[in-house]
């Protein structure tokens, strides 16, 4: 989810709070609770390379990165109550460039399994205009196949969107960086456009997409989405813009579910041929077409 930066540092603190706690609070459910219960994490674990605990169990981290003009400076600890808050209060006297909550299970050699990530919340300041906010929730996709957590997470994922208008904000399966739609990582890193773009051309499009106010207008407004069968929720958004959902359930959205939103969105997407997934990649339900010969 990208977001217009506050102009002030206080209210850029106070909307990443929210974003933060309000995320852990509301979708962290059962991996938050046995956190919660867990007691002290092992002293030194962020940094070790040694076993810190028995397969299965629950770990987390909170890590920063701020730029100077000595470079990027990466710091993070294994999580705590005083940690968190630390980190937290911290954001209100100079926000970071990013800020990550992590949280992970233990693998079978007594390590944090940082290749499997449970589910980890953060943002980014955009390390090329630092007047946008990139916000990113990153889960074990089987969380999905509860329905009430999914419903959980669009409830939570759409009052966001109604209170802060995104410019852009999409819910898929994705394998590429927080400040990335799953379109744009289709693209190489020197055709990536300036994110002062994403009002007029879209990022991407997914199961749930996100589309801003200028872009859907270029589509024909609501009642042109609503009317092309591509969406089972086509909605404004308070803040400006359209909450587009293809499917009710994640588990419905397949590449023909995929096409028509694809086939309805290309007028406002971005022009070019999505690159395919490397062999080792899960599919991204990413139409590899140009989204020109469409709109043309």
């Amino acid at each position: 989810m990208s977001v217009q930066r506050p102009s002030s540092d206080s209210d850029t603190a106070a909307l990443l709070r929210e974003w933060l706690t309000g995320t852990f609070e509301t979708l962290g459910g059962d991996l938050r609770q046995r956190l919660l219960e867990a007691g002290p994490l092992p002293e030194g674990s962020f940094k070790s390379r040694q076993p810190i605990g028995e397969p299965g169990d629950i770990w987390a981290y909170v890590a920063s990165t701020t730029r100077t003009a000595r470079g990027v400076r990466n710091t993070g600890k294994e999580y705590s109550e005083a940690t968190w808050q630390k980190f937290l209060g911290g954001l209100a006297k100079k926000v970071p460039a990013s800020g990550t909550l992590g949280l992970c299970t233990i693998d079978q050699f007594g390590t944090p399994n940082g290749g499997r990530p449970k589910m980890t919340i953060q943002y980014d300041i955009d390390e090329h205009d630092e007047g946008w906010l990139h916000l990113a929730f990153l889960f074990d996709p089987a969380l999905l196949e509860d329905p009430a957590w999914q419903q959980a997470l669009l409830t939570h994922a759409r009052r966001f969107a109604d209170e802060h208008g995104p410019t852009y904000a999409e819910v898929s399966y994705w394998s590429g960086y927080s400040n990335q739609s799953a379109l744009e990582y289709r693209f190489k890193v020197t055709e990536q456009l300036p994110i002062a773009r994403s009002r007029s051309t879209l990022r991407g499009y997914a199961w749930v997409t996100v589309c801003p106010q200028e872009a859907g207008d270029r589509l024909g407004g609501l009642e042109a989405l609503q009317a092309s069968g591509a969406f089972s929720t086509a909605e404004p958004l308070q803040a400006g813009g359209y909450w587009l959902q293809a499917t009710p359930s994640y588990a419905d959205y397949d590449m023909t579910a995929g096409t028509k939103v694809f086939t309805t969105l290309a007028p406002a997407l971005r022009p070019g041929t999505p690159r395919p997934p490397a062999p080792h990649e899960p599919a991204e339900k990413i139409i590899l077409r140009d989204a020109a010969e469409i709109s043309a």
